[in-house]
């Protein structure tokens, strides 16, 4: 994986992007998997005020149970999860779908969302006073998308039609 220190993107939009390939990067160099991982990535109005937001969320599409090749046939996997264990090699359960869905605040720094402060598009994780490092969020929200979250109902704890995730199975 090559280093880069600094966004080299002239404009908001390339700084995003670099800085999201580099996050992607840096969760491919740890991943093993046959079949790509597509990522629906947007920047949209998200929960703000003067004093907090939600920087970025991001999950599965989908869930996947019983599945040729699953380790546990009764847990749900995400998408991303399930392709990569889906026999045969390079099965994709959901084809039409992207994997993990993600949106990122795009009103951080204006009026009446923590309007002190901004993004930081860098990739040396050094994001100066007032900015929000980026590829950390990314890196965190990446996490949830690729199964680093329940899929219990947090308000009434109902698990997916009934069935548990694989982590509750550990």
């Amino acid at each position: 994986r090559r280093v880069l220190f600094r966004s080299t993107g002239t404009t908001v939009g390339a700084q995003r992007l670099i800085a999201f390939q580099y996050a992607a990067d840096i969760w491919a160099s740890k991943l093993r998997s046959p079949t790509p991982i597509r990522v629906d990535a947007q920047f949209s109005a998200l929960t703000c005020d003067a004093n907090s937001a939600v920087l970025g969320s991001a999950g599965a599409n989908t869930l996947h149970r019983a599945f040729a090749g699953a380790p546990q046939a009764t847990a749900y996997y995400v998408q991303a999860a399930a392709n990569s264990l889906a026999t045969p090699a390079g099965t994709d359960l959901s084809p039409s779908t992207a994997d993990i869905d993600a949106n990122f605040n795009a009103n951080i720094g204006t009026a009446g969302c923590l309007v002190s402060l901004g993004w930081y598009y860098g990739l040396d994780g050094k994001a100066p006073a007032g900015k929000l490092d980026f590829v950390t969020t990314l890196l965190h929200e990446l996490g949830h998308g690729l199964g680093f979250a329940s899929a219990v109902d947090d308000a009434t704890g109902a698990k997916p039609n009934g069935f548990d995730d694989v982590f509750m199975k550990r």
